[in-house]
């Protein structure tokens, strides 16, 4: 079961924001060799995308052995999305190979707060 939370973004903006994978007892798990994906859509049946943000395009960056997941947005990744207010994503851990077993860590709204100076 996945954990919610809401992220609020300024657009045209850097954004970052570092996340740690604790166990029941506390303590990071240790995501060596995993990979991660998250999309942003305007709505969970939406078939547009708004934010693609994976491991391999160098949006979302692991630490394995403390358990860090980061997720960063450039100025361009933002400022591209017009007026578009709100969104919904999901974040998603795939173990390596040969199990490649996809869970959902988080999911929930994410806030885009109006850029106005451009």
């Amino acid at each position: 079961m996945s954990a919610r939370y809401d992220f609020h973004i300024d657009q045209g903006t850097t954004w970052v924001t570092t996340l740690t994978y604790k166990n029941n007892e506390g303590d990071p798990v240790d995501l060596t060799g995993f990979s991660a994906r998250m999309h942003v859509r305007p709505s969970v049946e939406a078939s547009r995308i708004l934010l693609d943000l994976t491991t391999e395009n160098g949006k979302i960056q692991i630490n394995g052995q403390t358990g860090e997941i980061t997720i960063k947005l450039e100025p361009a990744d933002t400022t591209n999305l017009g007026f578009v207010r709100k969104g919904v994503y999901d974040l998603e851990l795939v173990s390596p190979a040969p199990e490649r077993v996809v869970m959902r860590l988080l999911e929930g709204n994410v806030y885009f707060n109006t850029e106005v100076t451009r």
